[in-house]
Formats: C-alpha cells, sequence, structure tokens
C-alpha cells in the first residue's frame, strides 16, 4: 500500500491525519504546555495521599469516606477521556487543554475552601474532569508533533516524565504542607500550578484537530459513565453495606449490564468512542490490557503503603510524601534515558522488566511487620517500584500510539488512558475493600488476643461500628487505649497486607499478558501502523 501523503489545512493547524513537523525548539515550546498540564493533572491526582492522616482527623471520615477521596478523582477521568478525546479530535485540541486546566483549577479552589468531605468530594471531581481531559489531549498533541520514531519516542518519554514528576513532587509538597494541620493549602498549591499550566496552554499550545469519521456518542458515554460508577460504589461500600447485600448486588448487576450495553453499542454506532477494530492489533490491546491490570496492582500498592504509614502507624504526611518521592524520584533521574530506550529496544522486555521490579517490591513490603515502625525499610522496595512505574508506563504509552494510523491517534491516547484511570480507581476500591473489609472481619480476634473484655470492649465496639478499625486505631479511650489501638493496627495491616498480594498477583497477570501480547519491535513508523492497520 502506498504510504499516505499529508498536507497542512487551510487554516495551518494540522491533525494526526495532517502530522507536524516543526523544527526542534519550536517542537520542544509546543510540548511543554502539555509536559505541564500533565504534570499539574498527575499532582492534582495523587497529592492527597499523604493527607489521608490530616483529613481523616480534620473531617473525621471513616475508611470507606477516605476511599472515596481518591476514587472520585479517578472515577470521571477514567469515564469521561474517551469522549474528550473526540471533543479535541473534533475541536481542536488546544482549546480542550486549555478547558481541562482551567476545571483542574476549579476543583481546587473548591477542595481549598472545603467544609465537610462532602464538598471535598465535589471539588476532587471537578478536578477529576480536568484531568481527564488533558490526559488523552496532551498525549495526542505530543503524537501529533513528532511525526518522526525518534522524536516520538523522546516525546512520549517526556510526557512520562511529566506524569512521573508530578507523581514524585505532587505527595511531598503535600506532606509537607500537610505539616501545619491542615490539607487545605496542598489545595492552593494545585491551583497555582492550574494557572501555570492554562497561561502556557494560551501562549504555545498547538492546535490540531483529526474530524474525519469521529463524533459523539452519548449513548456509549452514558453506558460506560454509570457502569464504572455502580461497580466503584459496589467496591468501595460493599465492607460496610455487605457483598451480598441488595444494594451492593445490584450495583454490579447494573455494571456488568451497562458495560455490556457500551460494547454493543461501540460495535453498531456510526461513531464509536471506541473503535473496537484497533483491539486487533496485538501490541495495541496488549499494551492496553498491561495499562489496566498493572495500573490496578500499582494503585493498589501506592494506596497502600500511604495507608500503613500514615493512618496505620501515624506518620506525619511529610513522611508519607517522602515515601512517594522515592517512587517519583527514580524516573526523574532515568529520564535522559527513556527516550534512547523506547527508540532502541522492543517494547516488551522494558515493560517486562518494570513489571518484575513492581511485583518484586508488592511482594517484599507485604513481608514486613506492622510493629516495623522504620521508614528506611520502605526505601528499597519503594526504589524498586519507582524503577518499575516510568518503564509500564512509557511502553504502554508507546505501544498504543504507535501501532495504530495516525488518524486514529487521538482515539488510542484517550483509550490507553481512559483504561489506565480505570485501573487505578479500581485499584484504590479494591485495596479498600480488602484491606478494610478483612481488618473488620478479624478485628474482634485481635481485641480478644489483646485482652480487651467487659465494658471496655463494648465501648470499642461502639467506635468500630461507627468508624471501623480505623477509628479502633486512633482513639484515645483512657487508661486501656493502648491494647485496643494496637489491635485496630494490627487489624487493619492483616487486611491491607492481603490487598498487597493480590496487587502482586495482577502484576504477575500484567508480565504474561506482556510476554505473549506485545510484539517484539522497537517504535514503528506511522506509515506502518497504517499498513498493518488495514491490511
Amino acid at each position: 500500500m502506498k504510504p499516505t501523503v499529508y498536507q497542512r489545512s487551510a487554516t495551518g493547524a494540522a491533525g494526526p491525519d495532517q502530522p507536524s513537523n516543526p523544527s526542534g525548539l519550536r517542537r520542544t515550546a509546543a510540548m511543554l504546555p502539555a509536559f505541564v498540564a500533565v504534570f499539574v493533572a498527575e499532582f492534582a491526582m495523587v497529592f492527597v495521599a499523604p493527607l489521608n492522616g490530616v483529613i481523616q482527623a480534620d473531617l473525621h471520615t471513616t475508611g470507606s469516606q477516605l476511599s472515596w477521596v481518591t476514587a472520585i478523582f479517578f472515577l470521571p477521568t477514567a469515564a469521561l477521556e474517551l469522549t474528550f478525546g473526540v471533543l479535541g479530535d473534533l475541536f481542536g485540541r488546544k482549546r480542550l487543554l486549555v478547558g481541562g486546566t482551567l476545571a483542574v483549577a476549579a476543583g481546587a479552589s473548591i477542595g481549598a475552601a472545603a467544609s465537610s468531605i462532602q464538598v471535598l468530594f465535589v471539588g476532587q471531581a471537578v478536578a477529576g474532569i480536568g484531568a481527564a481531559i488533558i490526559f488523552p489531549t496532551s498525549l495526542a498533541i505530543i503524537a501529533n508533533q513528532t511525526p518522526k520514531p525518534r522524536d516520538r519516542a523522546r516525546g512520549v518519554a517526556l510526557w512520562t516524565m511529566g506524569i512521573t514528576v508530578g507523581a514524585a513532587v505532587g505527595p511531598v509538597s503535600a506532606g509537607a504542607i500537610g505539616l501545619g494541620g491542615s490539607y487545605r493549602w496542598a489545595y492552593v498549591a494545585v491551583l497555582a500550578g492550574a494557572v501555570v499550566a492554562t497561561v502556557l496552554s494560551l501562549l504555545w499550545a498547538p492546535d490540531s484537530r483529526s474530524p474525519e469519521g469521529r463524533g459523539l456518542d452519548l449513548v456509549g458515554q452514558v453506558s460506560l459513565a454509570v457502569a464504572l460508577t455502580a461497580v466503584l460504589y459496589g467496591l468501595i461500600e460493599g465492607p460496610d453495606l455487605g457483598w451480598v447485600s441488595a444494594p451492593i448486588l445490584g450495583c454490579f448487576a447494573v455494571g456488568v449490564v451497562l458495560f455490556a450495553v457500551f460494547f454493543v453499542t461501540e460495535n453498531r454506532t456510526r461513531f464509536p468512542l471506541l473503535d473496537l477494530s484497533l483491539f486487533k492489533i496485538s501490541t495495541f490491546s496488549g499494551a492496553a490490557l498491561v495499562a489496566l491490570i498493572s495500573t490496578c496492582g500499582f494503585t493498589a500498592f501506592i494506596f497502600t503503603v500511604a495507608i500503613r504509614v500514615a493512618v496505620i502507624q501515624g506518620h506525619n504526611s511529610l513522611v508519607v510524601g517522602l515515601m512517594n518521592l522515592i517512587v517519583g524520584g527514580i524516573p526523574i533521574l532515568l529520564w535522559p534515558f527513556f527516550g534512547r530506550l523506547l527508540f532502541r529496544i522492543q517494547l516488551r522486555w522494558i515493560m517486562m522488566t518494570g513489571l518484575v521490579a513492581i511485583g518484586i517490591a508488592q511482594v517484599w513490603v507485604s513481608t514486613m511487620p506492622i510493629t516495623d515502625l522504620s521508614i528506611g525499610h520502605l526505601v528499597a522496595p519503594l526504589l524498586l517500584a519507582g524503577f518499575g512505574f516510568p518503564a509500564v508506563l512509557s511502553t504502554t504509552s508507546a505501544g498504543a500510539v504507535n501501532v495504530v494510523p495516525p488518524r486514529l491517534a487521538g482515539m488510542a491516547s484517550a483509550t490507553t488512558n481512559m483504561v489506565r484511570d480505570t485501573g487505578g480507581v479500581v485499584g484504590v476500591a479494591i485495596a479498600s475493600a480488602i484491606g478494610f473489609g478483612n481488618a473488620a472481619a478479624v478485628l474482634p480476634s485481635f481485641l480478644a488476643k489483646n485482652g480487651v473484655t467487659g465494658p471496655f470492649l463494648a465501648i470499642v465496639n461502639h467506635v468500630a461500628s461507627i468508624g471501623g478499625p480505623v477509628a479502633v486505631a486512633h482513639a484515645p479511650l483512657g487508661p486501656q487505649a493502648a491494647l485496643s489501638m494496637s489491635a485496630g493496627q494490627a487489624a487493619l495491616w492483616h487486611g491491607f497486607s492481603l490487598s498487597l498480594l493480590l496487587s502482586c498477583a495482577l502484576t504477575v497477570v500484567s508480565l504474561v499478558i506482556a510476554l505473549f501480547m506485545i510484539r517484539s519491535i522497537p517504535a514503528g513508523s506511522r506509515a506502518e501502523a497504517e499498513e498493518n492497520f488495514l491490511g
């Protein structure tokens, strides 16, 4: 098949079907807004982790409410990314990028002013919508600016660094701010970053679009959003309401039915959110599955470490932030090499190496007793996870955008981000459900083992009925409080060590998928992608 000849549009804007090829300096300037925007979005996504203890103390949250603080950001991000990928293709990616940064700013403003956990939920959800715009739009902008394989590998590495730097800086910054006993100034920091990203996007972000064959799919969008919400609600609230209770079973049933509706709709509609024929490409479908499953396991791991350090052991927010900095610091150091690696080394070997590193870290932390209060013992496994995270992130991103036709780059980037963020929200939900659910189940036995009996046991059970094991682990209940608090801590770690083992199992599944589904080729040309897709 003869390679497509690309031409500039009459307006001068280029889309994936009309790729831009600017000079090196102009290309760098054009990609900077995408880098800053994705940095801010990731910062906003992860910075609450070290503040779990502060939020719990300030707003007196339950375990499930703590889970929702994180999950309610991920939910609109995962549910809406495909639609915003379409909107960027139809109306231009620059205005979408500006709108996304403004939405993050609005969500941060709401969070900073929140006086209740419900208002905080609203702020997180609005910021999550902004992230849903930024992630696919920023990756599509970078793909559009880099038609040459070498440049594209560097661009994907730059985009990955935006995420990893945000993942590193967000928690440690929030942790330092949280030492003052308030989480609000951390939201102000997010607001400031979003304003900077907005200005850069207005000034330097290039515009591009790819409207051919694209249109809104309202049935698909609604069914996907409601399905994700139903399943997430069931996973998070299941431990409290009961796994076989009518509301939880109903949520799972609704989720399954609507997911089926979504896939049937995408197979029949004229303008699908997700072109299912993309999954005929082994590398694309493998990258999507690895992104979904490995992110689920990795997010469960990071959430569990934050719960261990802050909520169970009671370390301050700065310590939790430093733990996250260890995970994010390694990618920053390795960034100069990732662009070269993505271009020169077969994708699956980089991906598999990263997955092995993450799996070892997950098992390692699960073996550490909760009575070990040393933070130093966590450094080595977190360094391993810090190496594995960008390796998997960059290869799944490259594996998606490099093997699809240029005209589908926007859809491919949106799909990859959607499945990754779906894995993130499900990871938090699973870790929460297993951790808090099992902790509540074994709490009575740990209380009995510590000798908590009589009237004091009645008091402790009353506290547990209101706030669960988290409340028991922190409630100052008088002279015998040490007995109940240690029982609550042990029960919590029993539950969350199980979630770590499950996260490792998910990493192993991802490793097998990477071995058999990711093609043994380095980043290929997009003309080759068009050939492979069509024929």
